[in-house]
């Protein structure tokens, strides 16, 4: 037991070391803007954006730091542990890393997953529980709600 949380502080702490050592090239989006893009990439009424600006990171920052993520570790359970807290612990990671990254959570019918935005306006799909980033335009249709 100690072994195992170990060696889950010694991932944390290589994460958190990392995202410092990265250089972060930030653009910046607004509220209204972040809203108007996403309603334009997948036609839901259900987005709640939060704040009134957000920091917009490269695609390659993002991809390097999400295979660095300790959260694949986590053993998945249903109801206990599933996609959608693997994808709350994968945003509270980066926005302690980048503080008002634009990346949210994201629903269909049947999971959840993250998404964010670069600095060139482009809106990507993160798989948590893989640590892989894809293009969210083949995901669009089946979006239920959104919050970032």
């Amino acid at each position: 037991m100690i072994r195992l949380f170990l060696i889950r502080t010694w991932v944390f702490i290589s994460f958190i070391y990392a995202g410092f050592l990265v250089k972060i090239n930030k653009g910046s989006i607004s509220h209204s803007e972040v809203k108007e893009l996403l309603k334009s990439y997948c036609k839901v009424e259900n987005i709640f954006v939060s704040d009134d600006f957000f920091v917009t990171p490269s695609v390659e920052v993002v991809k390097k730091l999400v295979k660095l993520s300790p959260i694949v570790l986590k053993k998945y359970e249903a109801n206990v542990f599933d996609c959608d807290d693997y994808s709350f612990c994968l945003v509270g990671l980066f926005k302690f890393l980048i503080p008002n990254i634009a990346m949210g959570i994201v629903w269909n019918k049947n999971h959840a997953y993250n998404f964010f935005v670069d600095e060139k306006g482009l809106v990507w799909g993160i798989e948590p529980q893989e640590n892989r980033v894809f293009a969210f335009s083949d995901v669009k249709d089946n979006v239920r709600l959104m919050i970032l």
